[in-house]
């Protein structure tokens, strides 16, 4: 962990992160739109790591799948890095162990007939095979109708490889990518302005959905079991929020924000979405656990983060 002079952190993944009360409180949730998921026949969702789909996405997966949707998860790793000195599990067996709880979470989700596609690409080394990914996405999404997969700018190096590399892979077909985060609501402010919040739109989780989504979370228990390390120990403070949030982000590039209209290439729109349920339907008493979580830090074989993008 390092810290600067000013008291900030040099990776803003390991700073104490914003509470979940903040987010909680903050009035801009209301004025995001809604989106419906109503009109999708087949939707390619890519995850870096296996369980980051059901962080980012698990709500949406469920009402497709219901709606009649086919869902293909694209698992671009499969999270052998998760616990580089483990003395309990080795990577290999890491590897079957988290592919069998991605398979329980979808059942979870109502979503068991899903195509789970592995790439093997190895953990923390998504960004030296972009290229390699891109290919394969776009191989997988010549029939679908949108494309989902992590926010390009979330600040872990695996999540923003894999993002450009769906975004590209969209784009070559003409299809929306809609991005989600997950660790952006660990470092990010409500109101941020590094987020282009207005670009955002969300999905309304009914009650039983939402059950599902949490029900899926705790499948993963390689990652929320009292052995697992930093990122483990994020997720789980992420499968107890009541809230469930699940979000896309307006494109930014590497280098530069981009300031366009909100409208993809080929003329289809790219929005931010965020999972959460009915107000009616809030329990009384949330618990305190959403990003607040590194208390842990992350593990030593996890990517260095990318550069936050720029304050506007």
């Amino acid at each position: 962990m390092t810290v600067t002079k000013g008291g900030s952190f040099a990776d803003p993944i390991q700073a104490p992160g914003t509470p979940e009360a903040d987010w909680q409180a903050w009035p801009g949730w209301e004025s995001l739109p809604e989106v419906s998921l109503g009109s999708f026949d087949r939707v390619v969702v890519v995850a870096a790591h296996p369980d980051d789909e059901v962080l980012g996405f698990g709500g949406a997966i469920a009402l497709l799948s219901a709606s009649g949707a086919e869902v293909t998860v694209v698992a671009v790793t499969d999270g052998e890095g998760s616990h580089p000195d483990s003395d309990v599990i080795s990577a290999s067996d890491l590897v079957k162990v988290r592919a069998a709880e991605t398979r329980a979470a979808l059942a979870e989700l109502g979503a068991a007939d899903s195509d789970v596609v592995r790439l093997r690409i190895s953990d923390t080394k998504v960004g030296a095979y972009e290229d390699e990914v891109a290919d394969q996405i776009a191989r997988l999404v010549h029939d679908a109708d949108l494309v989902v997969a992590p926010w390009t700018s979330d600040v872990h190096g695996d999540h923003e490889a894999a993002g450009r590399a769906a975004v590209r892979a969209a784009k070559a077909a003409g299809l929306a990518c809609w991005l989600y985060p997950v660790w952006m609501w660990h470092w990010a402010q409500p109101g941020d302005l590094r987020v282009p919040w207005r670009s955002a739109a969300r999905i309304l989780l009914p009650p039983t959905v939402l059950d599902r989504k949490k029900a899926a979370v705790k499948r993963f228990v390689s990652q929320i079991a009292p052995r697992a390390r930093a990122r483990a120990t994020h997720r789980s403070c992420l499968r107890r929020n009541w809230r469930t949030i699940c979000a896309t982000g307006r494109w930014f590039s590497g280098e530069r924000h981009t300031t366009h209209t909100g409208r993809q290439h080929g003329g289809h729109p790219r929005r931010v979405l965020r999972e959460n349920v009915p107000r009616h339907s809030r329990p009384l008493a949330p618990c305190r656990a959403l990003v607040r979580a590194p208390q842990v830090r992350p593990h030593r074989g996890e990517p260095a983060p990318a550069p936050l993008p720029p304050r506007l």
